[in-house]
């Protein structure tokens, strides 16, 4: 692997402060960075919990994972049943759900049984 190096630096020179006085600043961006990074943590987490069966047609619901939303109380909108559709397909498909749910702000538990109960 080839490396290319920076400009040499001077031991006299030390090192130098940035334009906060050498302390770190939390940034917008930065922010918004964990946070994804968060959510693609959960997301991980959530498909390594998550059991991979193929489901058949008769038995996939979108139905009863926008039922178990409407029970916690959340409005059931083209977003939510795009999610539930999803989750109906197996899979991969459960896994969409739960990020798609995630998105739009329904609470992680709340996702995973939804997107569950799509695939029964």
């Amino acid at each position: 692997m080839t490396r290319v190096a920076g400009p040499a630096k001077s031991s006299a020179d030390g090192p130098k402060p940035n334009k906060c006085g050498g302390k770190m600043v939390k940034t917008k961006s930065g922010r918004a960075i964990a946070r994804g990074l968060t959510t693609l943590a959960v997301a991980v987490a959530a498909a390594a919990a998550f059991t991979v069966t193929a489901a058949g047609p008769a038995q996939a619901s979108s139905a009863k994972c926008q039922e178990s939303l409407r029970q916690q109380h959340y409005t059931v909108g083209p977003k939510v049943r795009a999610a539930c559709n999803a989750g109906q397909t197996g899979g991969a498909g459960i896994l969409a759900c739960y990020v798609s749910l995630l998105a739009i702000d329904v609470k992680p538990d709340h996702a995973a049984v939804a997107c569950n109960a799509a695939d029964d």
